[in-house]
């Protein structure tokens, strides 16, 4: 079966690709640019082989060097994944697994408002973002960790045990 891909899949896919290299919540949107980000050539290696596994597809070095913003990495991917037939226009979407070549789509303001109202962070810069995130994980590692029952420690070993056994005799 051939994966396919909507607009919003991917523009959630690298908003997540993103946060997760930024290290934090961030707020990106297609108009962000990497430099807003303070992402360098590293970081920008790293965000377009991420979208090249997950989407599984090929970004010339050339191609990333023109990327500049949010919003051209989601075009680009978009583009790629149409040049495959593997995007599909969820409005249009066919009844059944056919994918369909469908034209241009941006992601909907509504798709996009929704998001940003599942924001934590409101309408914080980078740095206050940054900060918050910062004092959620410090409150997280104060908290004292929950002691596993001896019986929830067996159980989970014997799971452990049962999964090794299976893995070796197949």
């Amino acid at each position: 079966m051939i994966k396919t891909f909507t607009s919003s899949v991917i523009f959630q896919t690298t908003n997540r690709v993103i946060q997760r290299r930024y290290g934090c919540y961030v707020r990106v949107s297609k108009d962000t640019t990497f430099e807003e980000l303070s992402f360098d050539k590293y970081d920008m290696l790293y965000v377009v082989f991420a979208c090249e596994e997950f989407f599984e597809l090929t970004i010339t070095p050339e191609e990333m060097a023109a990327l500049k913003t949010v919003g051209e990495l989601n075009r680009l991917v978009i583009d790629k994944l149409k040049a495959t037939a593997r995007f599909v226009d969820a409005k249009k979407e066919p009844k059944g697994d056919a994918p369909v070549q469908v034209e241009d789509e941006e992601v909907p303001e509504e798709e996009q408002a929704e998001a940003d109202s599942d924001d934590p962070y409101g309408n914080m810069t980078v740095e206050e973002q940054q900060k918050a995130f910062a004092e959620e994980q410090m409150a997280e590692e104060a908290e004292p960790a929950k002691e596993k029952s001896l019986a929830e420690q067996q159980a989970e070993y014997a799971k452990e045990q049962m999964a090794a056994e299976e893995a070796s005799t197949n």
